[in-house]
């Protein structure tokens, strides 16, 4: 995944929990596997430098208080966490809550 990108793992591994719970799945009759970080978002961008971490924003501020013209970069990570809540599989799902500024391109006047 070279020039990939992924915010810091703040987050618990994703899996392997037993099923309904949110219990790492250690049952000697089942393989036993490590818990691990199997769910996982990257991106990528033209410039690296320009992606902003909750811990980059200044401490004065909250990234839903940041002013659209505030902003500097190309993507703001807000939140990359995992959901504990929903327990229907052995993984655990992960979302990523960001901020992307991208240039919009009018075909009409590409031509």
């Amino acid at each position: 995944f070279k020039d990939f990108c992924e915010a810091p793992l703040t987050f618990a591994p994703t899996y392997k929990y037993q099923t309904g719970t949110s219990t790492y799945d250690r049952r000697p009759e089942k393989k036993v596997r490590a818990p691990a970080w199997c769910d996982r978002i990257l991106w990528q961008t033209v410039d690296h430098e320009s992606t902003r971490y909750p811990q980059d924003l200044p401490s004065s501020r909250s990234p839903a208080n940041v002013e659209r013209s505030d902003r500097s970069g190309k993507m703001e990570i807000i939140e990359y966490n995992s959901r504990d809540s929903l327990q229907t599989s052995d993984h655990k799902p992960v979302v990523l809550d960001c901020i992307i500024q991208c240039k919009l391109v009018c075909a009409k006047k590409r031509h």
